[in-house]
């Protein structure tokens, strides 16, 4: 499970995670978007604070937007290439 899909099926606000893990709510929101991925100690945190449903394994696996945009950074690698 991702950090956003708790948030939503928990009714949590960004600012209740903010509070809950003791971090800015730029950090949040940036872990919400993929744009970073946490600390190891903030994976364990967030691990804890969501009784498991968010693992610190779960961090390590690509996300969907990395992935994606992996894909469209080889396309245009490509294209340029030839």
């Amino acid at each position: 499970m991702t950090l956003q899909e708790y948030r939503k099926a928990n009714a949590l606000t960004i600012d209740d995670l903010s509070d809950a893990l003791d971090v800015p709510r730029n950090t949040v929101t940036s872990l919400l978007y993929h744009h970073r991925r946490p600390s190891i100690d903030l994976a364990h945190k967030i691990e804890d604070m969501t009784g498991g449903a968010v693992t610190t394994r779960d961090w390590s696996r690509p996300s969907k937007a990395s992935t994606s945009k992996a894909s469209t950074s080889k396309a245009s690698t490509s294209k340029a290439a030839t």
